[in-house]
């Protein structure tokens, strides 16, 4: 994929003030509504494949989003900001405001479920840099021409509009940082869930159970559990004082379902049981279906994920 033909495409579709506002939202908005209840369109994670890479080379990118209000499929466009050397993805991000030049490093990776970038070089004497691909989604009208974007075909096809004249009104926006490191050591891998366990017992991705309440609407914890993959937590080294110390990553899962409530956001994952833990009650005097997602992180940008969906009866 040639990103630099690209740029074109990204810039015209005017994202400055939307990712500028998306930063601040996401460090300065007050969320009175707990973060582990899905009550609208949410992105709920972003992964990249490998997690951190080397320069030049080429890594996928794909997310887990919840079902839009209306049900419509999201119309999802990639991008990201490819730095100059010295800044950071956010600098990058911020450098968009007002700066011609800087736009024609915000570069537009496609419209389709997944994508890909190709990390960049190393500016001289840098040993990592950090890029931030961006995701914006919407559930989209009817009539959304099939374009191939990016493509030298693909302003054509939109006959002129910007993308998000196809939105309708239901959105969401997402950050994911990326690193490339000069030394491949310094990589990193995506953690890996293992299983999943619902009242004790695995939890297969086919698998719709059903989660029973008493007939006058009170219903019991139910209580939910992650095994991670073998090697999730992998050993890394950081520089303190001019020196090398050894550390190991230590996986925590957050928790999120689109009713009912969780004892808390996050868990970490037990040294002894090996498994993070939770604990969910279903909603009062509600039925029906409801659908959960698990998210693992290993706290240096690795991310796994998974969805599972229960029923809620009488």
């Amino acid at each position: 994929m040639d990103q630099d033909v690209n740029a074109t495409h990204a810039k015209r579709f005017g994202w400055s003030a939307m990712l500028l506002a998306g930063l601040a939202a996401a460090t300065c908005t007050p969320n009175l509504t707990p973060q582990s209840l899905v009550d609208k369109f949410r992105i709920i994670a972003v992964k990249t494949t490998p997690a951190s890479g080397a320069p030049g080379e080429e890594i996928t990118v794909e997310t887990l989003m919840s079902d839009t209000i209306g049900g419509a499929p999201p119309l999802m466009i990639w991008a990201a900001c490819l730095p100059l050397p010295g800044q950071s993805g956010r600098q990058c991000l911020e450098s968009l405001a007002g700066d011609e030049a800087a736009g024609e490093r915000f570069v537009l990776l496609g419209l389709e479920e997944t994508a890909s970038l190709v990390l960049p070089e190393l500016g001289e004497g840098q040993d990592v840099t950090e890029v931030y691909v961006v995701l914006g989604a919407c559930a989209g009208i009817p009539d959304i021409p099939d374009c191939e974007c990016p493509g030298p075909d693909c302003e054509d096809c939109l006959g002129g509009a910007d993308i998000f004249d196809f939105c309708d009104g239901d959105d969401a926006l997402a950050f994911k940082s990326v690193r490339a490191h000069a030394d491949p050591s310094e990589g990193n891998q995506n953690p890996g869930i293992a299983r999943i366990l619902i009242g004790g017992e695995e939890w297969a991705e086919d698998a719709e159970p059903d989660l029973p309440c008493d007939p006058d609407g009170t219903c019991e914890k139910i209580a939910l559990a992650i095994e991670p993959v073998e090697g999730s937590a992998e050993p890394y080294t950081v520089i303190r004082f001019g020196e090398e110390e050894a550390r190991v990553e230590a996986p925590y899962v957050s928790w999120f379902a689109t009713s009912g409530s969780m004892g808390k956001d996050r868990s970490s994952v037990d040294e002894e049981t090996g498994l993070a833990e939770v604990s969910w009650t279903p909603p009062d005097d509600a039925t029906g279906l409801v659908k959960f997602y698990f998210v693992m992180y290993d706290g240096r940008g690795g991310v796994d994920y998974a969805e599972r969906h229960a029923r809620v009866v009488n």
